[in-house]
């Protein structure tokens, strides 16, 4: 027998902070708030929520927020800031068929790393293609 089986069939064991599994992806995403638009790179998803990086001007807890991403936007709030990355909790859960078609769309055009990023443009530069 279950230790939890006594919470019932709708009972969800939750695990370190964690309610769902997430989606590990690097996808450009657009974070929209009353005070601009921002371009980031969306690192996880989840139903319920997505980590994001990337240069976040006058971003606050607690603030509404759109994200956008391929085709697929999410409304919610900012829950957490910590440096460059900042973790968004939805207002409603994403259906499963967006992280299906995410994982699709990642596993066919993921972005770069960082570090890939970095060589192509000291490449280029090398190469006179690109002026700093």
């Amino acid at each position: 027998m279950n230790a939890n089986s006594h919470l019932g069939p709708d009972h969800q064991a939750v695990i370190g902070r964690r309610r769902e599994a997430r989606l590990r992806v690097r996808l450009e995403a657009q974070l929209i708030t009353l005070d601009g638009t921002v371009r980031m790179v969306m690192a996880d998803l989840s139903r319920n929520g997505a980590r994001v990086s990337g240069h976040l001007p006058r971003l606050r807890l607690k603030q509404q927020a759109i994200i956008q991403w391929t085709q697929f936007e999410a409304f919610g709030i900012v829950a957490w800031i910590d440096g460059n990355q900042c973790g968004l909790e939805f207002d409603e859960p994403l259906p499963h068929q967006v992280l299906v078609k995410t994982r699709e769309i990642q596993d066919a055009a993921p972005l770069p790393s960082d570090r890939e990023q970095a060589r192509g443009t000291a490449r280029a530069f090398v190469q006179g293609k690109v002026r700093l």
